[in-house]
């Protein structure tokens, strides 16, 4: 069961709250920061689904996040392809498995490198109407 999702990067000038926009899975809801209540009230319905009471239980809950690998990998990438997108072009993420039981904690650990910027655009255009409208 996926427990904890977090990303990491030792690069003080990269955010890494944006990044979570590109975590495919996420650890169950839990209310107050202390207990996982959507979980347990899932967890009381009975295991016949035919009874109407069970369905009303299930449906007021969250059912359990269980962890899936190739996910993981995907979020790897898409959050590297991120990073590389905001202009640290070398950058690697590496993924961290924490198993406790049978839970499972997710880091994601950001690796930018150096940042790359244009300094110099060079306009090479052969229209001098268009020229003129692009000086303006």
């Amino acid at each position: 069961m996926l427990n904890q999702v977090s990303i990491r990067s030792d690069n003080k000038d990269l955010k890494t709250s944006p990044l979570m926009g590109y975590v495919g899975q996420h650890p169950n809801n839990k209310w107050f920061s202390l207990v996982k209540v959507p979980l347990y009230i899932y967890s009381l319905s009975g295991r016949d689904s035919t009874k109407r009471i069970n369905r009303f239980i299930r449906r007021l809950g969250e059912p359990p996040v269980i962890y899936d690998s190739v996910m993981s990998s995907k979020t790897r990438l898409n959050i590297q392809n991120a990073v590389q997108n905001m202009g640290y072009l070398n950058a690697e993420v590496d993924l961290i498995q924490v198993t406790k039981g049978n839970r499972i904690g997710v880091r994601y650990y950001v690796q930018p490198h150096q940042r790359y910027k244009v300094c110099d655009i060079q306009k090479d255009i052969q229209d001098t109407a268009i020229a003129q409208q692009l000086k303006q």
